[in-house]
């Protein structure tokens, strides 16, 4: 949703009394309702096969009057099809896998980083493309959300060098073994730095496999402790932020804080951090990028494993250098 942000906020600036609805997973619904160039977000549970449900949604759609459509899902047939179905009269997206046929205009899949993926499409609309050329994203915390973040860092006394660390991923792929983890956070606090581990309440388990491996470290616990506008405050505060490929580490980049990015089966000029100041750490197994949710091979995420803990350290380390303050 964060690289979604850039082409939002185009279609704001080119459409500024337009109605803007999102249609997203209701994973994401109260993320998006607060988003500053939204007007209204209505969830679709999508499951395969459903045919009602996407009928019910076009019936909605077509009550609604809609004068366009714009289909930003990569892949989704059915999001076209159900655009179709609305009688939308304008439907714009990428035609990859055949739905070009449900769509009034299209382009092929967009290459190159997944900003680009979202921005494409609206030039369908006429939007000129010295227009869709801000690609910097954003996120949309508040003040409020920021006193939360002060509060938990006065609390820890998190006054000098502050490293935060997200250890998750909904990808079994793209995961880093807690040691690894700890590893960096024993050579972080070496050079003088606090840890921060961030996550889910979720995330509980690899949070507490991570805490017994770095159990000689001073550690601050913010797993669980709020939800992903807290957590943007948190890592805005942070000096830098170490984390594997998610969602996390593109709320690092949008609020400006130094991303050291772990990358394995996904490819970082796709789908890396915004901006600049940021360091990749990636594997040089053959068999990457292969964009897959389980390793096809038998010695087991081979890529990942590849990833040294103390070139993660030496770059969190030039991270906190580089950086030129961060809020008090």
């Amino acid at each position: 949703m964060v690289l979604m942000g850039p082409a939002l906020r185009a279609l704001r600036l080119a459409c500024p009394s337009a109605h803007i609805a999102l249609q997203v997973r209701p994973l994401v619904q109260a993320l998006m309702e607060r988003h500053p160039h939204v007007d209204e977000v209505t969830p679709w549970e999508k499951h395969a096969g459903a045919r009602r449900g996407m009928l019910d949604v076009a019936r909605g759609l077509r009550r609604r009057s809609f004068d366009a459509a714009v289909v930003w899902h990569p892949t989704s047939v059915s999001s076209a099809a159900t655009a179709w179905l609305a009688r939308i009269p304008v439907r714009v997206g990428s035609r990859v896998s055949g739905r070009g046929l449900f769509l009034t205009r299209s382009c092929p899949a967009p290459t190159g980083h997944e900003t680009s993926r979202y921005m494409r499409p609206l030039e369908l609309l006429g939007i000129s493309p010295s227009a869709l050329a801000d690609t910097d994203t954003y996120f949309w915390h508040d003040d409020g959300d920021r006193a939360f973040a002060a509060g938990l860092f006065a609390e820890h006394e998190l006054g000098g060098p502050t490293v935060g660390m997200h250890l998750a991923s909904t990808w079994l792929t793209k995961r880093w073994e807690p040691g690894r983890f700890a590893a960096v956070a024993r050579s972080l606090a070496e050079a003088g730095a606090r840890v921060l581990v961030t996550g889910a309440a979720s995330d509980g388990p690899l949070r507490d496999a991570f805490m017994h491996e770095a159990r000689s470290v001073d550690v601050v616990d913010a797993v669980g402790r709020c939800d992903l506008f807290g957590l943007a405050a948190l890592i805005e505060r942070c000096d830098a932020y170490v984390t594997v490929d998610s969602g996390p580490m593109h709320i690092a980049a949008a609020v400006g804080t130094p991303v050291v990015a772990l990358f394995g089966p996904t490819d970082p000029a796709r789908h890396g951090p915004v901006g600049a100041g940021h360091s990749i750490a990636q594997a040089s197994s053959p068999c990457r990028p292969c964009y897959r949710r389980s390793c096809g091979i038998r010695d087991k995420n081979l890529c990942m494993r590849s990833v040294e803990p103390e070139d993660v350290a030496s770059r969190a380390r030039r991270a906190i250098a580089q950086d030129d303050g961060r809020p008090e």
